[in-house]
């Protein structure tokens, strides 16, 4: 995952080092850094990196903030980070007629639809499409109630994953 965090820094020596100490130890490998100074004692620091998972992001992002650094923001592919998780469901019915469209704007409302696998024998019969769903984890009580109101509207069936 491509990652870039943005600290703020004094602007003291050694404080640079200080704070990719912990991107390093933590499994982060840098791939580049920006600084520029700000009006008063600071310095805005811009780390591009990539790191194997979201746990590593966490626990680099965990240690930045024990050693004291100022992490501004970060955004984790091209993306302001969150906590997400990633779901699968099925939905079963006339989900192509019903506006396939549709039904994926309403997901990505909440979330993101990263995945979708669409099984259809006869266009007259009921089709079967598996999505693959990523969503803040604050969001996905939210999401399941789209998902819900969308079956009961479009006449779908759901089956969520186990």
């Amino acid at each position: 995952m491509n990652v870039e965090l943005t600290l703020g820094l004094k602007d003291l020596p050694g404080m640079l080092v200080a704070a990719l100490k912990p991107i390093s130890d933590k499994g982060g490998n840098i791939k580049g850094i920006m600084h520029s100074r700000g009006a008063r004692d600071t310095v805005q620091v811009v780390v591009t990196l990539s790191v194997k998972d979201q746990s590593t992001l966490a626990n680099i992002i965990k240690a930045l903030k024990a050693s004291k650094t100022s992490v501004r923001k970060v955004r984790c592919e091209g993306r302001k980070y969150y906590t997400k998780k990633n779901m699968s469901l099925l939905l079963i019915g006339h989900v192509i007629d019903t506006d396939i469209q549709d039904t994926i704007d309403r997901l990505n409302s909440m979330g993101l639809v990263s995945d979708v696998d669409v099984r259809m024998a006869d266009p007259d019969d009921r089709s079967s499409v598996l999505m693959k769903i990523e969503v803040d984890e604050k969001k996905e009580s939210e999401l399941k109630t789209i998902i819900g109101d969308i079956c009961n509207k479009k006449n779908l069936i759901m089956i969520p994953e186990i």
